[in-house]
């Protein structure tokens, strides 16, 4: 039996509705356990899955969706980003830390993204799109008060 989401969000592939989707993962990740830090990490990594689902992902188009759900248990979230794109090749990204590539002023989401979580995983839809898995534990479960 697969684990049911805490929370589902579909939303228009619009740039506005990013921070709502990280404003949610501030939040559960607070009921989480997660530190302080550990959440600007994990929203940032969220924060640049959504950009890119939104830009790179569905080209902006009014008609296509970005879809965003959170699983998580003390100490542990998972979050699945999906766009409606035609996908993409992981191993083609420039790698943004090249010294040709420092001063360009796009190219590193993938980067932070697997600088700040413990997992990242992309799968490539039969049906049309890209799902983004990103994993994070906790490296100490906050005390809640």
């Amino acid at each position: 039996m697969r684990p049911r989401p805490i929370l589902e969000m579909i939303f228009a592939s619009d740039l506005r509705f990013t921070e709502l989707a990280v404003s949610a993962c501030s939040s559960i990740l607070q009921t989480l356990g997660f530190s302080e830090e550990e959440t600007s990490d994990i929203c940032m990594a969220l924060r640049e899955s959504v950009n890119n689902a939104v830009v790179h992902g569905n080209r902006r188009s009014d008609g296509k969706h970005v879809m965003v759900r959170f699983y998580g248990i003390l100490g542990s979230i998972t979050m699945l980003v999906r766009d409606e794109g035609t996908g993409f090749d992981p191993a083609s990204v420039p790698d943004p830390t090249a010294p040709e590539n420092l001063l360009r002023p796009c190219g590193r989401g993938i980067f932070f993204m697997r600088h700040f979580m413990d997992d990242v995983a992309f799968r490539f839809l039969r049906t049309q799109g890209t799902e983004v898995k990103l994993m994070k534990r906790a490296r100490m479960v906050a005390h809640q008060s």
